[in-house]
């Protein structure tokens, strides 16, 4: 999901991102565990390519909606 993507679905109604930030969550806690498990070091480095993606799109998610709450 692209940062213009983001925003068209803020302005279109901010709630319907909430569902997706709860699976980002979701998806980075699995992956959090997974990492724990312990990996080979190339699988490794993938869990946590996909888990440092899922934070910045979190906070991706969060920046915009508290842009959109200050601008009504």
């Amino acid at each position: 999901m692209t940062l213009t993507n983001l925003e068209n679905r803020l302005r279109d109604g901010g709630p319907a991102l909430a569902g997706e930030r709860d699976a980002l969550v979701h998806a980075l806690r699995a992956l959090g565990a997974a990492l724990r498990e312990g990996h080979p070091p190339a699988h490794h480095r993938a869990l946590t390519a996909q888990a440092n993606a899922c934070a910045a799109a979190i906070d991706v998610i969060d920046k915009l909606a508290a842009r959109y709450r200050r601008n009504g």
